[in-house]
Order: structure tokens, then C-alpha cells, then sequence
């Protein structure tokens, strides 16, 4: 009878021990979740931001030749081989991914690009909305977008945001930046 209620005893302990060590284990993956989320993200915002502070680099025309409020193209040497390269930068709304292209100085309005935002590491990671809104020097918003011949040339300032929703989060979580174009 003693031996019985020993076991017992040890098998609800152990029970205890299991169930705390899952608990632990979920909210350990709920934070590389987390993580790996938010990465994604920042990667996008990063590549964006060192890229658009490029634009016009070794390019005698206009630097940026296309301005929406999710799309923009625009030149720039950000390999200094002396040479300007078209970057274009785009939000896919149907896979929900930020993709970007960058090739010859060429229009490359229309290129397809690789996908910056991938779904892999952060699983089910999707971008919800890339808005980029454009300044002059003067700090003043250029509209209507798309911008005009003559409000491209005086761009001197990007905001980019970018809204994604991942597995963690029921609202999507923002991120925002300013590039002041050189």
C-alpha cells in the first residue's frame, strides 16, 4: 500500500515537472517567434534605408524615376563601382511580401525582383502595408502620389513604414523610418 501511494505521489511530481518544463518550452518558441518577426521586418527598413540614402549616386537624371505610395524606383551606385544601378522596392499585396530589384540603369519599373520579406523564418509573417510618403527640402509632403517629373527632382526626404503581422500578434506591429537622400 505504501509503495502505491510513493508511486503515486511520483508520477503527479513528474506530471507537475512536465508540465512546467512545456510551459517553459512554448514561451521559449513564442519568443524566437517574436524575434525572428521582427527581424524580418527591421531587414526590410534596413536594406530600404541604406539603399534610398544612395539615390542619385554616380546618376546625372532625376534619381528617383518612380514615386508611390508602395512602389519606388530609383538610381543609385551602392557597389561604387561607379556605375548607378535601377533599385526598385515594392509591396506584392497578393503574397503579402516586400520585394526588391536591382539591375542595369534601366527603367526597372516593371521588374519582379526577389523577395526581401520571407515567410521561412518567421513562419506566417506577412506584410500588411509598405508606405513611403515623400518631403522636399523644405520639409513639405509632395501629393499627389504618384509624384510628378518635377516632385521627383526634389525629393530630399523618404518616410518609410512598414506594417506586418505575424504568428504572435493579432494587430500588426509598425515600423518606421526617415531617409534624408544625399
Amino acid at each position: 500500500m505504501d509503495l502505491l501511494v510513493g508511486l503515486s505521489l511520483m508520477a503527479v511530481s513528474a506530471g507537475g515537472v512536465f508540465a512546467g518544463f512545456k510551459g517553459s518550452l512554448k514561451a521559449w518558441t513564442i519568443a524566437q517567434q517574436y524575434a525572428g518577426e521582427q527581424h524580418n521586418a527591421r531587414t526590410v527598413l534596413d536594406w530600404a534605408t541604406r539603399r534610398l540614402r544612395m539615390a542619385g549616386n554616380s546618376f546625372a537624371g532625376t534619381a528617383i524615376d518612380v514615386a508611390k505610395a508602395d512602389d519606388i524606383v530609383f538610381f543609385a551606385d551602392t557597389n561604387d563601382n561607379g556605375v548607378a544601378e535601377c533599385h526598385r522596392l515594392y509591396l506584392n499585396t497578393v503574397e503579402r511580401v516586400v520585394y526588391t530589384y536591382v539591375g542595369e540603369a534601366a527603367s526597372c519599373a516593371t521588374q519582379v525582383g526577389e523577395p526581401m520579406s520571407a515567410n521561412v523564418e518567421a513562419q506566417t509573417l506577412a506584410v500588411t502595408a509598405l508606405t513611403l510618403r515623400y518631403f522636399d527640402g523644405s520639409g513639405n509632403l509632395l501629393t499627389p502620389l504618384p509624384l510628378t517629373q518635377a516632385q521627383r527632382t526634389v525629393v530630399r526626404r523618404v518616410e518609410l513604414t512598414i506594417a506586418a503581422n505575424g504568428l504572435q500578434f493579432l494587430p500588426p506591429f509598425t515600423l518606421s523610418t526617415q531617409v534624408f537622400i544625399r
